[in-house]
Protein backbone atom coordinates (compact mmCIF):
# COMPACT_ATOMS: atom_id res chain seq x y z
CA UNK A 1 0.00 0.00 0.00
CA UNK A 2 2.84 2.38 -0.86
CA UNK A 3 4.39 4.80 1.61
CA UNK A 4 1.33 4.80 3.89
CA UNK A 5 0.84 1.07 4.37
CA UNK A 6 1.36 1.03 8.13
CA UNK A 7 -0.78 4.12 8.62
CA UNK A 8 -3.68 2.85 6.51
CA UNK A 9 -3.60 -0.54 8.22
CA UNK A 10 -4.99 1.26 11.26
CA UNK A 11 -7.72 2.96 9.21
CA UNK A 12 -9.82 -0.10 8.47
CA UNK A 13 -12.91 1.89 7.44
CA UNK A 14 -10.98 3.52 4.60
CA UNK A 15 -8.72 0.57 3.76
CA UNK A 16 -11.46 -2.02 3.25
CA UNK A 17 -13.82 -0.02 1.07
CA UNK A 18 -13.84 -0.14 -2.71
CA UNK A 19 -12.58 3.06 -4.32
CA UNK A 20 -13.30 4.38 -7.83
CA UNK A 21 -9.94 6.11 -8.41
CA UNK A 22 -8.58 5.84 -11.95
CA UNK A 23 -5.12 6.34 -13.40
CA UNK A 24 -2.16 8.03 -11.74
CA UNK A 25 -2.78 10.20 -8.72
CA UNK A 26 -2.77 13.98 -9.21
CA UNK A 27 -0.58 16.61 -7.57
CA UNK A 28 -3.44 17.96 -5.42
CA UNK A 29 -6.47 16.36 -3.79
CA UNK A 30 -9.02 18.68 -2.18
CA UNK A 31 -11.10 17.14 0.62
CA UNK A 32 -14.52 18.46 1.65
CA UNK A 33 -16.54 17.21 4.65
CA UNK A 34 -20.21 17.59 3.74
CA UNK A 35 -23.20 17.38 6.11
CA UNK A 36 -26.54 18.72 4.84
CA UNK A 37 -24.76 20.99 2.33
CA UNK A 38 -27.01 21.50 -0.72
CA UNK A 39 -24.75 24.30 -1.97
CA UNK A 40 -21.60 22.18 -2.17
CA UNK A 41 -21.70 22.23 -5.99
CA UNK A 42 -20.98 25.98 -5.88
CA UNK A 43 -17.78 25.16 -4.03
CA UNK A 44 -16.96 22.54 -6.67
CA UNK A 45 -17.57 25.02 -9.49
CA UNK A 46 -15.25 27.50 -7.82
CA UNK A 47 -12.59 24.79 -7.52
CA UNK A 48 -13.01 23.80 -11.16
CA UNK A 49 -12.41 27.40 -12.26
CA UNK A 50 -9.25 27.44 -10.15
CA UNK A 51 -8.22 24.13 -11.74
CA UNK A 52 -8.26 25.71 -15.20
CA UNK A 53 -4.98 27.39 -14.24
CA UNK A 54 -3.60 24.30 -12.54
CA UNK A 55 -3.62 20.91 -14.19
CA UNK A 56 -4.01 17.82 -12.05
CA UNK A 57 -6.61 18.15 -9.29
CA UNK A 58 -9.06 15.72 -7.71
CA UNK A 59 -11.77 16.44 -5.16
CA UNK A 60 -13.10 14.07 -2.49
CA UNK A 61 -16.38 15.27 -0.94
CA UNK A 62 -17.44 13.09 2.00
CA UNK A 63 -21.17 13.24 2.70
CA UNK A 64 -21.88 12.10 6.25
CA UNK A 65 -24.47 12.21 9.02
CA UNK A 66 -24.81 10.75 12.54
CA UNK A 67 -27.04 7.77 13.26
CA UNK A 68 -29.23 9.81 15.60
CA UNK A 69 -29.85 12.58 13.05
CA UNK A 70 -33.20 11.13 12.01
CA UNK A 71 -34.77 9.79 8.83
CA UNK A 72 -35.31 13.18 7.18
CA UNK A 73 -31.64 14.12 7.60
CA UNK A 74 -30.55 10.79 6.15
CA UNK A 75 -32.83 11.23 3.12
CA UNK A 76 -31.58 14.79 2.62
CA UNK A 77 -27.93 13.76 2.68
CA UNK A 78 -28.46 10.75 0.42
CA UNK A 79 -30.05 13.14 -2.07
CA UNK A 80 -27.00 15.43 -1.85
CA UNK A 81 -24.69 12.45 -2.39
CA UNK A 82 -26.59 11.35 -5.50
CA UNK A 83 -26.54 14.90 -6.85
CA UNK A 84 -22.78 14.96 -6.31
CA UNK A 85 -22.43 11.71 -8.24
CA UNK A 86 -24.36 13.20 -11.16
CA UNK A 87 -22.39 16.44 -10.95
CA UNK A 88 -19.13 14.50 -11.05
CA UNK A 89 -20.21 12.62 -14.20
CA UNK A 90 -20.99 15.87 -16.00
CA UNK A 91 -18.12 18.07 -14.82
CA UNK A 92 -15.15 15.76 -14.31
CA UNK A 93 -12.50 15.95 -17.02
CA UNK A 94 -8.88 14.98 -17.64
CA UNK A 95 -7.45 17.56 -15.20
CA UNK A 96 -10.31 17.81 -12.69
CA UNK A 97 -12.04 14.76 -11.22
CA UNK A 98 -14.56 14.51 -8.40
CA UNK A 99 -14.98 11.33 -6.35
CA UNK A 100 -17.91 11.63 -3.90
CA UNK A 101 -18.15 9.26 -0.93
CA UNK A 102 -20.99 8.66 1.49
CA UNK A 103 -20.78 7.60 5.15
CA UNK A 104 -24.21 7.50 6.72
CA UNK A 105 -25.46 6.72 10.21
CA UNK A 106 -22.06 7.21 11.83
CA UNK A 107 -21.86 6.41 15.55
CA UNK A 108 -22.08 9.50 17.74
CA UNK A 109 -18.37 9.40 18.63
CA UNK A 110 -17.48 9.23 14.91
CA UNK A 111 -19.81 11.97 13.69
CA UNK A 112 -19.06 15.66 13.34
CA UNK A 113 -16.68 17.77 11.28
CA UNK A 114 -13.52 16.19 12.70
CA UNK A 115 -14.22 12.53 11.88
CA UNK A 116 -15.58 13.50 8.44
CA UNK A 117 -12.45 15.52 7.68
CA UNK A 118 -10.28 12.64 8.85
CA UNK A 119 -12.11 10.15 6.62
CA UNK A 120 -11.72 12.45 3.62
CA UNK A 121 -8.01 13.05 4.28
CA UNK A 122 -7.39 9.33 4.83
CA UNK A 123 -9.06 8.61 1.49
CA UNK A 124 -6.69 11.11 -0.11
CA UNK A 125 -3.73 9.32 1.53
CA UNK A 126 -4.98 6.02 0.13
CA UNK A 127 -5.25 7.58 -3.33
CA UNK A 128 -1.69 8.92 -3.19
CA UNK A 129 -0.33 5.75 -1.63
CA UNK A 130 -1.70 3.57 -4.43
CA UNK A 131 1.13 4.75 -6.70
CA UNK A 132 3.65 5.86 -4.07
CA UNK A 133 3.04 9.58 -4.45
CA UNK A 134 4.27 10.70 -1.04
CA UNK A 135 4.75 14.27 -2.32
CA UNK A 136 1.04 14.63 -3.05
CA UNK A 137 -0.75 17.61 -1.50
CA UNK A 138 -3.95 17.25 0.54
CA UNK A 139 -5.97 20.47 0.64
CA UNK A 140 -8.68 20.86 3.28
CA UNK A 141 -11.67 23.12 2.78
CA UNK A 142 -15.39 23.31 3.60
CA UNK A 143 -18.54 22.74 1.59
CA UNK A 144 -19.51 26.43 1.58
CA UNK A 145 -16.18 28.05 0.64
CA UNK A 146 -15.19 29.84 -2.58
CA UNK A 147 -11.73 30.46 -4.03
CA UNK A 148 -9.66 32.89 -6.07
CA UNK A 149 -8.59 31.75 -9.53
CA UNK A 150 -4.95 31.29 -8.41
CA UNK A 151 -5.91 29.16 -5.40
CA UNK A 152 -4.59 25.80 -6.58
CA UNK A 153 -1.64 27.28 -8.45
CA UNK A 154 -0.48 29.19 -5.37
CA UNK A 155 -0.65 26.04 -3.25
CA UNK A 156 1.30 24.11 -5.88
CA UNK A 157 4.04 26.75 -6.03
CA UNK A 158 4.37 26.78 -2.25
CA UNK A 159 4.78 23.01 -2.02
CA UNK A 160 7.30 22.99 -4.85
CA UNK A 161 9.70 23.82 -2.02
CA UNK A 162 10.39 20.34 -0.67
CA UNK A 163 10.95 21.72 2.83
CA UNK A 164 7.26 22.61 3.12
CA UNK A 165 5.14 20.10 5.02
CA UNK A 166 2.05 22.16 5.83
CA UNK A 167 0.60 25.57 4.95
CA UNK A 168 -2.18 27.87 6.08
CA UNK A 169 -3.93 29.63 3.21
CA UNK A 170 -5.03 33.26 3.46
CA UNK A 171 -8.80 33.74 3.95
CA UNK A 172 -11.33 36.57 3.97
CA UNK A 173 -14.96 36.32 4.98
CA UNK A 174 -17.36 38.40 2.87
CA UNK A 175 -18.26 41.65 4.62
CA UNK A 176 -21.35 42.57 2.61
CA UNK A 177 -23.89 41.07 0.27
CA UNK A 178 -27.54 40.13 -0.17
CA UNK A 179 -27.35 36.46 0.81
CA UNK A 180 -27.43 37.16 4.56
CA UNK A 181 -28.82 39.89 6.86
CA UNK A 182 -26.47 42.81 7.69
CA UNK A 183 -26.20 41.51 11.26
CA UNK A 184 -24.49 38.35 9.97
CA UNK A 185 -21.88 40.31 7.99
CA UNK A 186 -21.24 42.53 11.00
CA UNK A 187 -20.87 39.49 13.25
CA UNK A 188 -18.39 37.69 10.99
CA UNK A 189 -16.33 40.89 10.67
CA UNK A 190 -16.08 41.04 14.47
CA UNK A 191 -15.05 37.41 14.69
CA UNK A 192 -12.48 37.64 11.90
CA UNK A 193 -11.00 40.74 13.54
CA UNK A 194 -10.70 38.72 16.76
CA UNK A 195 -8.92 35.88 14.89
CA UNK A 196 -6.48 38.29 13.26
CA UNK A 197 -5.80 40.17 16.49
CA UNK A 198 -5.12 36.88 18.24
CA UNK A 199 -2.57 35.74 15.64
CA UNK A 200 -0.94 39.16 15.41
CA UNK A 201 -0.68 39.33 19.20
CA UNK A 202 1.01 35.92 19.21
CA UNK A 203 3.46 37.17 16.60
CA UNK A 204 4.18 40.21 18.72
CA UNK A 205 4.91 37.92 21.68
CA UNK A 206 7.45 36.00 19.59
CA UNK A 207 5.64 32.66 19.67
CA UNK A 208 6.55 30.69 16.51
CA UNK A 209 3.19 28.90 16.23
CA UNK A 210 1.36 32.08 15.19
CA UNK A 211 -0.61 30.78 12.20
CA UNK A 212 -4.34 30.67 11.49
CA UNK A 213 -5.84 27.21 12.05
CA UNK A 214 -8.98 27.24 9.91
CA UNK A 215 -10.36 23.97 8.55
CA UNK A 216 -11.42 25.57 5.27
CA UNK A 217 -7.96 26.91 4.45
CA UNK A 218 -4.97 24.65 4.94
CA UNK A 219 -2.90 22.14 2.98
CA UNK A 220 -0.53 19.33 4.00
CA UNK A 221 1.88 17.03 2.19
CA UNK A 222 0.72 13.41 2.27
CA UNK A 223 4.02 12.09 3.71
CA UNK A 224 3.94 14.67 6.53
CA UNK A 225 0.29 13.87 7.27
CA UNK A 226 1.17 10.20 7.71
CA UNK A 227 4.33 10.93 9.71
CA UNK A 228 2.37 12.96 12.29
CA UNK A 229 -0.37 10.37 12.66
CA UNK A 230 -3.06 11.96 10.53
CA UNK A 231 -6.13 13.99 11.43
CA UNK A 232 -7.76 13.56 14.82
CA UNK A 233 -11.43 12.65 15.31
CA UNK A 234 -12.53 15.55 17.52
CA UNK A 235 -16.06 16.69 16.78
CA UNK A 236 -14.90 20.32 16.72
CA UNK A 237 -11.57 22.10 16.82
CA UNK A 238 -9.99 19.28 14.86
CA UNK A 239 -8.27 21.79 12.59
CA UNK A 240 -6.63 23.62 15.53
CA UNK A 241 -5.25 20.49 17.17
CA UNK A 242 -4.13 18.95 13.88
CA UNK A 243 -2.28 22.05 12.71
CA UNK A 244 -0.63 22.53 16.10
CA UNK A 245 0.74 19.00 15.69
CA UNK A 246 1.96 19.79 12.17
CA UNK A 247 3.73 22.93 13.41
CA UNK A 248 5.84 20.73 15.69
CA UNK A 249 7.15 18.95 12.59
CA UNK A 250 8.39 22.22 11.08
CA UNK A 251 8.26 23.18 7.42
CA UNK A 252 5.11 25.21 8.10
CA UNK A 253 4.34 27.95 5.55
CA UNK A 254 1.81 30.68 5.01
CA UNK A 255 0.27 31.25 1.57
CA UNK A 256 -0.93 34.83 1.07
CA UNK A 257 -0.83 34.99 -2.73
CA UNK A 258 -4.38 33.65 -3.04
CA UNK A 259 -7.58 33.62 -1.01
CA UNK A 260 -10.25 31.35 0.41
CA UNK A 261 -13.65 32.95 1.00
CA UNK A 262 -15.43 31.00 3.76
CA UNK A 263 -19.14 31.47 4.28
CA UNK A 264 -20.27 33.80 7.10
CA UNK A 265 -23.39 31.77 7.76
CA UNK A 266 -24.67 30.70 11.16
CA UNK A 267 -23.96 27.08 12.05
CA UNK A 268 -24.88 24.92 15.04
CA UNK A 269 -23.14 21.71 13.98
CA UNK A 270 -20.10 22.45 16.14
CA UNK A 271 -19.97 24.03 19.63
CA UNK A 272 -17.39 26.69 18.76
CA UNK A 273 -15.79 28.34 15.75
CA UNK A 274 -17.06 30.74 13.11
CA UNK A 275 -20.64 29.46 12.79
CA UNK A 276 -21.49 29.53 16.52
CA UNK A 277 -19.65 32.86 16.92
CA UNK A 278 -21.74 34.43 14.16
CA UNK A 279 -24.90 33.11 15.79
CA UNK A 280 -23.90 34.62 19.14
CA UNK A 281 -22.70 37.97 17.77
CA UNK A 282 -25.67 38.49 15.44
CA UNK A 283 -28.27 37.96 18.19
CA UNK A 284 -30.30 41.06 19.18
CA UNK A 285 -28.50 43.10 21.81
CA UNK A 286 -25.33 41.00 21.62
CA UNK A 287 -22.23 42.77 23.02
CA UNK A 288 -19.20 43.34 20.82
CA UNK A 289 -16.76 40.45 20.43
CA UNK A 290 -14.23 40.48 23.28
CA UNK A 291 -10.47 40.02 22.99
CA UNK A 292 -7.69 39.17 25.43
CA UNK A 293 -5.78 42.11 26.89
CA UNK A 294 -2.60 43.07 25.05
CA UNK A 295 -0.64 43.01 28.31
CA UNK A 296 -1.29 39.27 28.66
CA UNK A 297 0.62 38.67 25.43
CA UNK A 298 3.36 40.89 26.86
CA UNK A 299 3.70 38.39 29.69
CA UNK A 300 4.07 35.60 27.13
CA UNK A 301 6.81 37.64 25.46
CA UNK A 302 8.65 38.02 28.79
CA UNK A 303 8.55 34.25 29.29
CA UNK A 304 9.68 33.37 25.76
CA UNK A 305 12.64 35.72 26.01
CA UNK A 306 13.92 33.56 28.89
CA UNK A 307 14.03 30.33 26.87
CA UNK A 308 17.76 30.29 26.10
CA UNK A 309 18.69 31.41 29.62
CA UNK A 310 16.52 28.62 31.05
CA UNK A 311 18.36 26.09 28.90
CA UNK A 312 21.80 27.30 29.96
CA UNK A 313 21.08 27.80 33.68
CA UNK A 314 21.07 25.50 36.69
CA UNK A 315 17.93 24.60 38.63
CA UNK A 316 18.32 27.37 41.21
CA UNK A 317 18.79 30.05 38.55
CA UNK A 318 15.78 28.73 36.61
CA UNK A 319 13.55 29.05 39.68
CA UNK A 320 14.83 32.58 40.18
CA UNK A 321 14.02 33.54 36.56
CA UNK A 322 10.52 32.12 36.79
CA UNK A 323 9.94 33.89 40.13
CA UNK A 324 10.82 37.21 38.48
CA UNK A 325 8.25 36.83 35.69
CA UNK A 326 4.95 38.75 35.86
CA UNK A 327 2.39 37.24 38.23
CA UNK A 328 -0.06 35.65 35.79
CA UNK A 329 2.47 33.79 33.66
CA UNK A 330 4.46 32.81 36.76
CA UNK A 331 1.45 31.31 38.52
CA UNK A 332 0.34 29.51 35.38
CA UNK A 333 3.75 27.91 34.84
CA UNK A 334 4.07 26.75 38.43
CA UNK A 335 0.50 25.42 38.61
CA UNK A 336 0.93 23.49 35.36
CA UNK A 337 4.17 21.70 36.18
CA UNK A 338 6.52 23.70 34.02
CA UNK A 339 9.55 23.26 36.29
CA UNK A 340 9.25 19.46 36.12
CA UNK A 341 8.74 19.65 32.37
CA UNK A 342 11.76 21.96 32.06
CA UNK A 343 13.98 19.42 33.81
CA UNK A 344 12.84 16.74 31.36
CA UNK A 345 13.37 19.05 28.34
CA UNK A 346 16.92 19.84 29.40
CA UNK A 347 17.70 16.24 30.25
CA UNK A 348 16.73 15.12 26.75
CA UNK A 349 18.33 17.95 24.78
CA UNK A 350 21.97 17.92 23.72
CA UNK A 351 21.67 21.29 21.97
CA UNK A 352 19.59 24.44 22.30
CA UNK A 353 17.74 23.80 19.02
CA UNK A 354 16.53 20.46 20.35
CA UNK A 355 15.53 22.06 23.65
CA UNK A 356 13.60 24.78 21.84
CA UNK A 357 11.51 22.20 19.98
CA UNK A 358 10.67 20.51 23.26
CA UNK A 359 9.99 23.89 24.86
CA UNK A 360 7.39 24.80 22.24
CA UNK A 361 5.99 21.30 22.26
CA UNK A 362 5.09 22.04 25.89
CA UNK A 363 4.13 25.71 25.54
CA UNK A 364 2.19 25.06 22.35
CA UNK A 365 -0.86 26.84 21.02
CA UNK A 366 -3.18 24.94 23.33
CA UNK A 367 -1.23 25.93 26.46
CA UNK A 368 -1.06 29.53 25.26
CA UNK A 369 -4.84 29.47 25.09
CA UNK A 370 -5.03 27.92 28.58
CA UNK A 371 -2.68 30.56 29.93
CA UNK A 372 -4.77 33.40 28.47
CA UNK A 373 -7.92 32.04 30.07
CA UNK A 374 -6.04 31.59 33.35
CA UNK A 375 -4.76 35.18 33.23
CA UNK A 376 -8.22 36.59 32.49
CA UNK A 377 -9.74 34.97 35.55
CA UNK A 378 -7.71 37.28 37.73
CA UNK A 379 -5.18 39.88 36.64
CA UNK A 380 -6.65 40.81 33.25
CA UNK A 381 -10.04 41.62 31.80
CA UNK A 382 -11.08 41.06 28.22
CA UNK A 383 -11.79 44.20 26.22
CA UNK A 384 -13.87 44.94 23.09
CA UNK A 385 -12.08 43.68 20.01
CA UNK A 386 -12.03 47.19 18.52
CA UNK A 387 -10.08 48.51 21.52
CA UNK A 388 -7.64 45.60 21.36
CA UNK A 389 -7.19 46.07 17.61
CA UNK A 390 -6.41 49.79 18.00
CA UNK A 391 -3.87 49.10 20.75
CA UNK A 392 -2.23 46.32 18.76
CA UNK A 393 -2.07 48.41 15.59
CA UNK A 394 -0.14 51.01 17.59
CA UNK A 395 2.49 48.42 18.47
CA UNK A 396 3.07 47.98 14.74
CA UNK A 397 3.34 51.72 14.15
CA UNK A 398 -0.15 52.04 12.68
CA UNK A 399 -2.37 54.85 13.90
CA UNK A 400 -5.84 53.54 14.69
CA UNK A 401 -8.74 54.10 17.06
CA UNK A 402 -11.55 51.90 18.34
CA UNK A 403 -13.93 54.48 16.82
CA UNK A 404 -12.66 53.54 13.35
CA UNK A 405 -15.11 50.64 13.47
CA UNK A 406 -14.80 46.89 13.02
CA UNK A 407 -14.55 46.79 9.23
CA UNK A 408 -11.88 49.50 8.93
CA UNK A 409 -9.81 47.89 11.67
CA UNK A 410 -10.21 44.49 10.04
CA UNK A 411 -8.90 45.86 6.74
CA UNK A 412 -5.79 47.13 8.58
CA UNK A 413 -5.04 43.65 9.91
CA UNK A 414 -5.83 41.96 6.63
CA UNK A 415 -3.21 44.15 4.96
CA UNK A 416 -0.75 43.63 7.79
CA UNK A 417 -1.02 39.85 7.63
CA UNK A 418 -0.96 39.64 3.85
CA UNK A 419 2.17 41.77 3.46
CA UNK A 420 4.52 39.02 4.63
CA UNK A 421 4.42 35.25 4.37
CA UNK A 422 5.67 33.56 7.53
CA UNK A 423 7.59 30.29 7.57
CA UNK A 424 8.40 28.01 10.50
CA UNK A 425 11.60 25.96 10.03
Amino acid sequence: MGFAGSYLAKRTRVLRMEVPFEGASPEIIVVIPCFSEPGVTQTLLSLKKAAERHRGTEVIPVVNWPEKAGKDTAIHNIKIYRELQEWAKVHSCSHFRVYPFCFGNLPAKESGAGPARRIAMDLAVRRFSMDGNNRGIIVSTDADALFDSEYLGSISRCFADERVNTASVYFEHPLEGEEYPPTVYDAVAQYELYLRCYIQSLRFSGHPFAFHTIGSSFAVRASAYVKQGGMNSRKAGEDFYFLQKMMLLGGYAEINSTRVVPSPRISVRVPFGTGPAVKRLSAPGAPLQQMYACRAFGEIRSFLLCSEALYRSNEKECYRMISELPLSIRSFLLENGFMEALEEMKGNSSAFDTFLKRFYSWFNGFRVFKYLNHAHKGDFKKIPVTEAAAQLAGKYGIKASASDGVVNLLKIFRRLQREKEYYLE
